[in-house]
């Protein structure tokens, strides 16, 4: 009885022991199966961060690019400006050349008008002097018939009897009636005008020879009178009465400046001279005058500012100078101070 007591006790704990035993191995199969889940699990989460670390790095390479982008459209955009400001910089420099050549356009234009009206009164000058000569030799015809015909006068009693010989009668008439000597009128008699006269001898250069005067005077008021001489005029009677005159001389191949006496230009310029006028003689459209030194007028290879007897005269009072297109700052600060000193 007690050793099936002892063999039922073993019994039970040998079945419980294997019912524990089951329970365990059950439960080892469930945390395995478990484990295994999560490590699947875990696998896809991580493929899942791989996907998403892959997505933020390509998002981060966008971005990189855009910025680089960004950037280079910003450049474009402060070149831009740089391009405009500068367009902005010319087209006022440029308004401002307009507006210089407008001021520059009406006083040539009132140069013109003083010109059109100095001659209207040269013209009138010349129809009264006509005048005056034809009633000068009115009055002589009216002596002579009055001492030839006395009858025709209420006077013949009183005159005849002081002529015993009609000899008398015409020598005292030859004695009576004036010489007229001739005179020659000059135009130039009254005062200079404080103006400057551009002096050209061909109409294609005129533009060119305003350039050069007026770009010089570019920020004072002088009255400039442009004049384009076709035919000689030894008496001035055409040339703008100004205090300064500036005589153009074009380029040519043999670099002759001025003829000799009884030329054209030679002529002009000794007329404006016996004018009483301040003459500068400009050689232009010589390649050699580009560049010339500071303290230099002229280029100085040319022989005819020292060769020539009338312009010698000018070089040697700083009045004789030679030029391409454009004066050099020291021969404009050169005219300056002559103009604007007097």
């Amino acid at each position: 009885m007690g050793d099936e007591c002892v063999f039922m006790v073993i019994a039970v704990l040998f079945l419980s022991g294997g019912v524990l035993i089951s329970s365990w191995i059950k439960d080892f199969k469930n945390t395995t199966h478990v484990i295994k889940e999560d490590q699947a699990d875990n696998s896809e989460d991580m493929v899942i961060m791989r996907q998403e670390l892959q997505q933020c790095k390509t998002s981060m390479t966008q971005m990189a690019q855009d910025f680089i982008s960004l950037q280079d459209n910003f450049t474009q955009i402060q070149e831009k400006v740089g391009n405009l400001s500068k367009v902005l910089n010319v087209s006022v420099e440029n308004a401002r050349d307009d507006f210089l050549h407008l001021k520059r356009d009406m006083k040539i234009l009132n140069g013109m008008q003083d010109i059109q009206e100095h001659r209207y009164i040269t013209y009138s000058e010349t129809v009264v002097l006509l005048l005056a000569v034809l009633t000068i030799w009115t009055l002589i015809l009216f002596l002579i018939a009055y001492k030839f015909f006395p009858r025709r006068n209420g006077f013949y009693g009183s005159q005849g009897s002081n002529h015993d010989d009609p000899h008398d009668t015409n020598e005292s008439l030859c004695a009576q009636v004036p010489v007229q000597a001739p005179i020659k009128q000059k135009r130039w008699t009254s005062e200079l005008e404080e103006s400057i006269c551009i002096l050209s001898f061909h109409e294609e250069t005129q533009d060119l020879h305003h350039r050069i005067i007026t770009s010089v005077f570019e920020e004072e008021e002088v009255e400039i009178k442009p004049f384009l001489l076709e035919k000689t005029d030894p008496d001035v009677l055409d040339i703008p009465r100004c205090q300064f005159i500036f005589v153009f001389v074009d380029f040519n191949e043999t670099n002759v400046i001025l003829e000799n006496p009884g030329a054209k230009r030679s002529d002009t310029v000794q007329a404006c001279m016996d004018m009483r006028a301040d003459v500068f003689v400009i050689y232009t459209r010589d390649r050699h005058s580009s560049h010339l030194e500071d303290g230099t007028l002229y280029n100085k290879d040319l022989s005819a500012f020292t060769g020539h007897f009338l312009l010698k005269k000018l070089t040697a009072k700083n009045r004789g100078l030679s030029v391409n297109d454009t004066f050099t700052q020291y021969q404009k600060s050169h005219i300056r101070k002559i103009v604007l000193e007097k």
